[in-house]
C-alpha cells in the first residue's frame, strides 16, 4: 500500500509539471503511469481528452499546447509551436502555395514560346522551374520590358555563380554576384518577383547540398 501511495504522489507531481507545458511525451508518461495502477486526477483526464478528442499532433492539439505556452510566457516554446502550426497548415494547404500559382510567373508554354528557335521548346516547358546549369533565354515572369528581361538573364547567371552552379567570371567572384542580385532587387521593384522565381528554380531538384545551402 505504501508503494502504491508513493507512486500516486509521484504521478500527481509529474502531472502537475506536465500540465504547465502540455509536452506530448511528458503527458504520455503520466498517462502510462496512471494506467498501470488505475488512478486518475484532473490532469490525467485532461491529457486523455487531448489525445482522444483532439488527436496527437493535430492542429487543435498543438493550438492547445500553444495556449498553455502563452499562459506560461514560454517564448521559446511558442516559437517552436508556431513553426509546427505553420507546417501543419502547409501540409493541409500545400497545393495553394506551389510556385505554379505565383501570380506573375509565366506558364511553361509562354516561357518556352519566347525562345527564338522552336528547337528544344518541349524540354524548356518541362524544365522551366527545375534547377539547371544552363542560362535562361528570357525572364521567368511577365510584365518586364526588353531592358528588364536582359537584366533578368544576367541576374540568373549571378545566382548560378553564387550557388556554385556556374564558374565565376574573371572580373567578379561569387559574393559580388550575390551583391549584384541584392542591389537590383532593392532598387528595381519590378525585378523582385523575377529574382524570387529564379531562386526557387535553382532550389528545385537541386542535388548539390552546397548549392542548396547557398540558395537558401
Amino acid at each position: 500500500v505504501l508503494k502504491i501511495r508513493t507512486r500516486v504522489v509521484r504521478i500527481n507531481e509529474e502531472c502537475t509539471k506536465a500540465v504547465t507545458t502540455l509536452d506530448t511525451d511528458h503527458m504520455k508518461v503520466c498517462l502510462t503511469a496512471a494506467g498501470e495502477i488505475d488512478v486518475s486526477n484532473d490532469c490525467v483526464q485532461y491529457f486523455q481528452w487531448m489525445f482522444e478528442n483532439l488527436g496527437e499532433g493535430s492542429e487543435k492539439f498543438v493550438q492547445e499546447q500553444m495556449r498553455q505556452a502563452v499562459k506560461m510566457q514560454d517564448h521559446r516554446r511558442q516559437i517552436r509551436l508556431s513553426i509546427k502550426l505553420k507546417t501543419i497548415t502547409f501540409d493541409k494547404m500545400g497545393s495553394m502555395f506551389t510556385i505554379k500559382n505565383f501570380p506573375t510567373l509565366k506558364t511553361p508554354e509562354e516561357w518556352a514560346g519566347e525562345k527564338l528557335l522552336p528547337f528544344g521548346r518541349d524540354a524548356l516547358k518541362q524544365n522551366m522551374m527545375i534547377w539547371t546549369t544552363d542560362t535562361i533565354h528570357t525572364a521567368l515572369t511577365s510584365n518586364l520590358n526588353k531592358e528588364m528581361k536582359k537584366i533578368a538573364k544576367e541576374l540568373f547567371k549571378n545566382i548560378q555563380v553564387y550557388m556554385g552552379d556556374r564558374p565565376p567570371p574573371e572580373d567578379k567572384g561569387p559574393d559580388n554576384c550575390a551583391l549584384g542580385v541584392l542591389v537590383h532587387g532593392y532598387t528595381k521593384l519590378m525585378l523582385r518577383d523575377e529574382i524570387y522565381c529564379q531562386i526557387v528554380k535553382q532550389l528545385t531538384q537541386n542535388r548539390s547540398t552546397q548549392s542548396l545551402l547557398k540558395g537558401w
